[in-house]
C-alpha cells in the first residue's frame, strides 16, 4: 500500500494505491484527516487505484473518517476510482455519506470533480 497527499491548486489531492486492507484503509483515512486540518482546503479529491473496494463503511468506522473531514458544510469531497468495482464501493459510499448530510460525490473522471468544487 502507498499514498500520497498534497495540495493542488487549492484541492487536497489524496491518492491510495494497492490497498488490501481495513487496517490500511484507518492509516490513509489518519493521513488525510490530518493534512486536512493543516491545509483547510474546503476540497479534497480522494482518489483510488490498484485497490479492493470498501462496502461496509460503517461496519469498519470509515463513515466517522468522512465526517470528521466534512466538518463544515462547504467542505466537498470527490471519489476516484479506477475500477468498476471501486466506482461501484464509491458511489455506495456516496449514498451512504449523503444520507448523513455529508457533500460526498463518486466522479468517473477528475475534470468532472474539479468542476465540482
Amino acid at each position: 500500500m502507498g499514498y500520497r497527499i498534497a495540495l493542488d491548486r487549492g484541492v487536497l489531492r489524496a491518492e491510495l494505491f494497492c490497498r488490501e486492507t481495513v487496517e490500511e484503509t484507518n492509516t490513509f483515512f489518519r493521513a488525510i484527516a490530518s493534512a486536512s486540518r493543516k491545509s483547510r482546503s474546503p476540497y479534497i479529491l480522494i482518489s483510488v487505484r490498484s485497490s479492493k473496494p470498501v462496502f461496509q463503511l460503517e461496519q469498519h468506522g470509515l463513515l466517522e473518517y468522512f465526517r470528521e473531514l466534512a466538518v463544515t458544510p462547504s467542505r466537498r469531497i470527490a471519489l476516484l476510482g479506477d475500477s468498476s468495482d471501486l466506482r461501484l464501493s464509491h458511489e455506495y459510499i456516496e449514498l451512504i455519506a449523503r444520507q448523513h448530510g455529508l457533500a460526498v460525490r463518486s466522479f468517473l473522471d477528475e475534470t468532472a470533480a474539479y468542476q465540482w468544487f
